[in-house]
């Protein structure tokens, strides 16, 4: 969808009419002009447009709504990192490490499947609280076009 930016301009004139009967009438007339930068003219000629009023609420929600999704494809991708890392932690059970080292392995081992668990729920529920703002936010997002849209 093409866009640009505008400044609108009201324009109205004000004339006096004699009408055949001899009574004087006032008119009113009104133009509305808007003004786009030359280099931001994407516009065909005689081709319907439609004008919305530019609001910053509107904008700053679809950079919230584009660093939600940043935020959601880092922790997929960080979610995924640390899936294969625990994969990999369960099928360290190698036998060839000699018992003097076995058991400082095994205890490290341990100390970090319990990090990694703990941060993996904690990405979850991030994620999950995630999905939930972007749904909210797509949702607002359709009500307002539909809202402008209807609007006459």
């Amino acid at each position: 969808m093409k866009q640009s930016k505008g400044i609108v301009r009201k324009y109205s004139r004000e004339y006096t009419r004699t009408l055949k009967n001899g009574q004087k009438k006032k008119y009113t007339t009104e133009q509305v002009q808007i003004s786009i930068p030359k280099q931001d003219n994407v516009f065909d000629n005689n081709e319907e447009v439609l004008i919305l009023p530019y609001l910053e609420g509107i904008s700053s929600i679809n950079n919230e709504n584009n660093s939600f999704n940043e935020d959601y494809n880092a922790l997929v991708k960080e979610n995924k990192l640390l899936k294969e890392k625990l994969a990999r932690f369960k099928n360290q059970n190698s036998p060839s490490f000699s018992n003097d080292y076995k058991d400082e392995f095994i205890f490290k081992l341990q100390e970090e499947y319990i990090d990694l668990s703990k941060k993996y729920e904690n990405l979850q529920m991030e994620l999950i609280s995630l999905k939930s703002d972007q749904i909210n936010n797509e949702y607002t997002i359709k009500r307002l076009k539909n809202f402008i849209l209807n609007q006459d």
